[in-house]
């Protein structure tokens, strides 16, 4: 009886298969099924591997059937691949404007449906309705039904219907209104010979399923490494812009020349997130009257999330033969135009002065005379800010501290935090994990005691909410609304990560070494030599005590 594999490097298992060498063209997962179970344990990977191996079995049993032409569609797929069509059809539009016309004609001086000055039987309709369900059939790794069926048939009715709600959305297009949309419920159904999670496969995967196998992937090779979620929204969010402009093609056909058009494309475009509904058109029009666009940083940022998926589709899944960004050189070039704009522009200083400072802790919140008026977060407006300017962490990774990540350490009885991941906690990069040192203000200022005055087994700010962009995400937002509304504070800083640039800063004012401050931070080692050893908690301890201390400058504590 097959059992799963468990990698000897990792531990984690695998459902592992050898697929038939003439059906890896058709399977498209190359010489073998491998996917990762995500887990360590046999006795948890039992029961995806088992789902794997369906899904293996169905997709070759598939590729055997369409190898010797033979049809396993019913009458009920249908409904299914004639929705996919139209939506195939309705993305082509986006991104050519002038295809509609293959569903207009003319009557006289008027534009019309084609079914007013054609017959349902006429043979070019035919033609195109044949033609139609071929690719459509094809590229759902199916082949088209002996023309005597019951879903030959089917398949011969359901597409003439699409075909009219074709016809008509193409009419109203003409006619100026691009918002209407025809409704296809069918469209992401799965076919009866079809697993929902498996698709189209190698060479045929669209864009989406490419992304959502991604998705997949990610989540498995990371089990127990954190919340994925915001990282899979930002990524996800990327193809979706992609999808937008270029529609949602097979994956194989995107191109160097694709991956240009699509840079180009997000130059003209608002930033921020685009509001669902709106045309290409309407979007340059914003930007037309005013609307700022994206940042060449950011645009670089999005096509990096690109590369990563399009690797994985290229190594993982074999539905592409090269990594179209990074091989259009399309990277490359941004970054030299961003560093050369940085030659011209004076760049804004990013984190706090010690004036800003000042102003944000002699503020009403530090002197318990102002707090939300509808939301509950607890201390953490309180004690986030003050945790980030003594310790210059991130946002995320004081939000999401547990009490037990509080710690004294056995041999000095130092107390610092244990910055980790584990337990529905996440870090950034791995030279993030680190224990820093509480400076001496913050447990005068009494920390430890409200550390104590919270349950132990739980968070560290327990009013704080789970929300796809992390635990701070909401109190973040409220303290941005802090800063503008009631300090007044006029800042290029960002709102939180604003305290990390500033203590860095205060850092290198106090003659704090940058080996010493980087520990703190988390910054990678800028040498293998530096990566070697651990950072001692005493040196780290004995240097903070140099940092300025912010808590008398603004008054928090006696001088």
């Amino acid at each position: 009886m097959p059992q799963p594999f468990q990698c000897p490097k990792t531990g984690t298992y695998y459902y592992r298969k050898v697929i038939p060498k003439e059906l890896r063209s058709l399977v498209g997962r190359g010489s073998e099924w491998k996917v990762s179970l995500g887990t360590k344990s046999l006795t948890e990977a039992r029961i995806p591997f088992a789902e794997e191996s369906a899904r293996c079995e169905a997709a070759i049993k598939l590729a055997r059937a369409s190898l010797r032409s033979e049809s396993s569609l019913l009458p009920a797929d249908a409904p299914k691949l004639a929705d996919r069509w139209v939506a195939a059809e309705l993305a082509a539009w986006e991104r050519e404007n002038d295809l509609i016309h293959q569903f207009l004609a003319r009557s006289g001086g008027d534009v019309v449906t084609p079914l007013e000055v054609m017959d349902e039987e006429c043979p070019s309709l035919q033609v195109l309705l044949a033609d139609a369900t071929r690719k459509t059939l094809a590229a759902a790794g199916h082949p088209v039904p002996p023309p005597t069926s019951p879903t030959h048939s089917a398949l011969h009715r359901e597409f003439f219907l699409a075909w009219q709600t074709l016809c008509k959305t193409a009419l109203q297009r003409h006619h100026g209104d691009w918002r209407t949309t025809p409704a296809l419920p069918a469209a992401s159904l799965p076919l009866t010979q079809e697993a929902p999670s498996l698709g189209r496969t190698g060479k045929g995967l669209r864009l989406s399923e490419v992304a959502s196998k991604w998705v997949e992937s990610k989540r498995q090779d990371s089990a127990g490494l954190g919340d994925l979620s915001k990282t899979i929204a930002e990524y996800t969010d990327c193809m979706q812009r992609l999808i937008f402009v270029v529609g949602d093609i097979p994956a194989s056909q995107v191109t160097k020349a694709t991956i240009h058009h699509f840079r180009v494309t997000l130059g003209q475009l608002p930033k921020g997130r685009w509001k669902p509904g709106l045309t290409l058109d309407a979007l340059r029009a914003q930007v037309d009257q005013g609307a700022a666009t994206m940042e060449l940083a950011t645009i670089r940022k999005k096509l990096a999330a690109l590369a990563t998926i399009f690797k994985f589709a290229c190594e993982r899944l074999e539905a592409m033969k090269e990594e179209p960004v990074a091989t259009s050189g399309v990277l490359r070039d941004l970054r030299n135009a961003i560093n050369k704009a940085a030659l011209h522009n004076e760049s804004p200083d990013k984190g706090y002065s010690r004036k800003e400072l000042a102003a944000i802790f002699c503020s009403p919140l530090f002197h318990g005379q102002w707090k939300p008026q509808i939301a509950d977060y607890g201390q953490a407006l309180y004690w986030l800010p003050l945790l980030m300017a003594y310790t210059g962490a991130r946002r995320e990774e004081v939000a999401q501290l547990l009490v037990s990540d509080v710690e004294q350490e056995a041999e000095s009885g130092i107390w610092c935090l244990a910055i980790r991941p584990g337990d529905g906690k996440s870090l950034k990069t791995a030279s993030s994990r680190r224990k820093v040192p509480l400076h001496a203000d913050l447990l005068a200022l009494g920390f430890l005691a409200y550390k104590d005055s919270v349950p132990a087994d739980g968070r560290l700010f327990p009013k704080l909410k789970p929300h796809k962009d992390g635990l701070g995400h909401a109190v973040g937002k409220a303290w941005s609304d802090y800063l503008d509304d009631i300090v007044k504070l006029q800042s290029a800083a960002k709102p939180a990560h604003g305290f990390r640039h500033a203590f860095k800063t205060l850092c290198r004012e106090a003659g704090i070494p940058k080996e010493v401050h980087d520990w703190l931070t988390g910054h990678a080692a800028s040498n293998v030599g530096d990566s070697y050893g651990s950072a001692p908690i005493c040196r780290m301890a004995e240097e903070l005590k140099k940092y300025p201390s912010i808590a008398r400058i603004a008054g928090l504590l006696p001088s």
